[in-house]
């Protein structure tokens, strides 16, 4: 289960995209349309029926912890993972999960990695390039294009360079060909995804500010510090009766969730023939 430090740095950081997609939405570009169109989406798991090039058929789950999508795609643009440093090396594996399994339509997966040793803080970012082989033949790879951009030091600085941080573009967040709203009669053709020139950038210090506040959060609430209306003076706790006697422990979230895992697996097994592998 996420901790309340990437719980609240990852709220910090979709916040920040939503604020920057508004202004473009708000702005009277011809961007403007494109931009209202793209909305935070959640948490929720993805599924992807996956075709390796052995032909083998196979049906994975992943769970990032942010997604965008535009109203007209069909998967969602961008992808927002937060890592600890031990587990750094799963990432690429998952980019290539979301990426390739989509058929390059999530157009953008972003690590933001966390050193549990330091303060050190980076950004890893992987983008769809196809690519020819030495045999001619064309691939979908999942290119990294920010590899370990630092963003906070192992003291806790921010990086000052004026280009650090994490940027995106417009076209991050839907496929390439998907057209853009239609043009007024007589005008030229809508053009697509592929041709909005908008982008932004969320520093490094702004990133670095947010994982400041969320490391405050967090040992705030190991210690609970802040303030708390206490339990009227004389009052009592009246429980809900349990229909059959039950009792609550702290393993009852996962077991909703392995309950949910298996209804999921028992539907999907209804609906195809498709092997299941693990989650993550």
């Amino acid at each position: 289960m996420p901790t309340q430090k990437h719980e609240v740095f990852i709220a910090r950081v979709v916040k920040e995209i939503e604020r920057r997609l508004s202004n473009i939405a708000d702005s009277g570009t011809d961007s403007s349309s494109f931009a209202q169109e793209i909305k935070y989406n959640g948490s929720g798991r993805l599924i992807f029926r996956t075709a390796k090039n052995d032909d083998k058929h196979s049906i994975i789950e992943r769970q990032p912890d942010a997604v965008f999508k535009h109203k007209k795609a069909g998967w969602p643009g961008v992808i927002i993972k937060v890592s600890y440093s031990q587990k750094t090396k799963a990432i690429p594996h998952l980019a290539d999960n979301y990426i390739l399994e989509s058929n390059g339509n999530i157009r953008v997966v972003i690590g933001l990695d966390l050193d549990y040793k330091t303060k050190k803080a980076t950004v890893l970012m992987w983008r769809p390039e196809y690519v020819t082989t030495l045999e001619d033949e064309l691939e979908l790879e999942a290119a990294q294009t920010v590899h370990h951009q630092v963003f906070r030091d192992e003291q806790g600085n921010a990086n000052t360079s004026r280009d650090a941080g994490l940027r995106l573009g417009l076209r991050d967040f839907a496929p390439p060909s998907l057209p853009l709203e239609d043009s007024l009669a007589g005008d030229c053709p809508p053009g697509c995804a592929s041709d909005l020139t908008d982008s932004f950038l969320i520093d490094s210090v702004t990133l670095c500010r947010f994982l400041n506040e969320a490391e405050k959060e967090e040992q705030e609430s190991k210690h609970k510090i802040g303030f708390v209306e206490p339990l009227q003076q004389g009052a009592r706790k009246r429980y809900r009766t349990k229909t059959p006697p039950e009792e609550l422990n702290s393993e009852d979230e996962s077991k909703f969730e392995e309950d949910e895992r298996r209804v999921r697996a028992r539907m999907t097994n209804d609906d195809s023939s498709y092997k299941t592998s693990g989650s993550e």
